[in-house]
């Protein structure tokens, strides 16, 4: 692959990071802060605010940070193993 297609592929995988990042934070935060306004500048109310417990909320990212974690380990074993070869 030519480095131009390469730096491409990987900026892009870092915008999409980066707008997944920013999206799911204001996400997350609205649930839980009364203050966010995750519609602006279309509404001012929290539509979000309370849909599950701050409990509820803070296992749910313990359990996907648990769940990212297992993925990017398997990654690495399976890419360490591959380059043995």
């Amino acid at each position: 692959m030519p480095e131009a297609d390469n730096t491409f592929h990987r900026t892009g995988r870092q915008r999409i990071g980066a707008a997944t990042g920013a999206y799911s934070h204001i996400v997350l935060d609205s649930i839980m802060h009364g203050d966010m306004t995750p519609l602006a500048p279309f509404s001012r109310s929290n539509i979000l605010l309370h849909v599950v417990s701050v409990e509820v909320l803070h296992w749910f990212c313990v359990i996907i940070g648990g769940v990212a974690l297992a993925i990017f380990s398997v990654r690495i074993i399976v890419q360490s193993r591959s380059n043995e070869r």
